[in-house]
């Protein structure tokens, strides 16, 4: 039987959201939204309902990432 994912979602929520973020690494850096961690953290019970709301209808949308080239040092 095959299963075939149509609407992922439904499946994040806010209990899911926040349990995510507990494995995020907070000191990488804020990039292109320039909010860091620590502000997001502030607030986050609000943050991660306003983000649940988007995802929910759809209007969610990720931020471009910036890249960061790190030139290697000789060894």
């Amino acid at each position: 039987m095959k299963h075939r994912f149509r609407d992922l979602y439904r499946c994040l929520n806010a209990q899911f959201l926040i349990s995510c973020w507990k494995d995020l690494n907070k000191d990488a850096a804020s990039e292109v939204d320039k909010v860091t961690a620590e502000a997001y953290e502030e607030n986050l019970q609000a943050n991660i309902q306003t983000l649940e709301k988007r995802l929910k209808e759809k209007r969610y949308r990720a931020k471009l990432v910036r890249a960061m080239l790190h030139s290697k040092g000789k060894w």
